[in-house]
């Protein structure tokens, strides 16, 4: 990522950067008050928050939508299901865009159990692609969620309604002039 502008730098969540905070002050409690890694240890939290913030920056420079893939009929409504989906989870976000990513229905059929008991078994044949929304938070950060869309066949041979789920509920923070119609 340093020397390929196309590649993100990895960048530690803000609640992984909290978890270490927290434990190098747990730490500095444990020396003394005249211990010189005190200064040292502090430095190296310093440090990694710094180029954190670099590497986050750097990270929403390079994060881009993709575009639309999908040609199918239902190119709306899984469009709708997505933004629904994100909206629901992140509250007080405004969608900017949404898209999906995969060129068509991704489908399989498995056997599986119904339940962690282990009593029954079903057999499932499912219908999926994967969508991108990008939305504003309250807070003015613009995220990038990426998210599975999907249908169930039902007996009779119809398609159940769109459900899903997001990849992740953090999102990929990313500059607003990145999200492009």
């Amino acid at each position: 990522w340093k020397t390929d502008n196309s590649k993100r730098p990895y960048v530690l969540r803000d609640d992984r950067i909290n978890q270490a905070q927290k434990l190098v002050k747990t730490a500095l409690g444990l020396l003394g008050a005249d211990d010189p890694n005190r200064v040292r240890l502090q430095g190296k939290m310093d440090q990694l928050v710094q180029m954190n913030n670099e590497r986050r920056r750097i990270n929403a420079e390079r994060t881009f939508m993709i575009p639309d893939a999908f040609g199918g009929s239902e190119l709306k409504a899984i469009k709708k299901k997505a933004e629904a989906l994100v909206t629901a989870k992140i509250s007080g976000c405004r969608v900017l865009r949404s898209t999906v990513i995969s060129d068509d229905w991704k489908e399989e059929s498995v056997q599986e159990w119904t339940d962690t008991t282990h009593t029954a078994t079903r057999f499932r044949t499912t219908r999926s692609v994967t969508s991108q929304v990008a939305a504003k938070k309250a807070d003015g950060e613009v995220r990038l969620y990426t998210l599975h869309i999907a249908k169930d066949r039902r007996s009779d041979g119809s398609w159940s309604k769109l459900y899903g789920n997001l990849h992740s509920d953090y999102g990929d923070l990313m500059l607003e002039k990145n999200v492009r119609d």
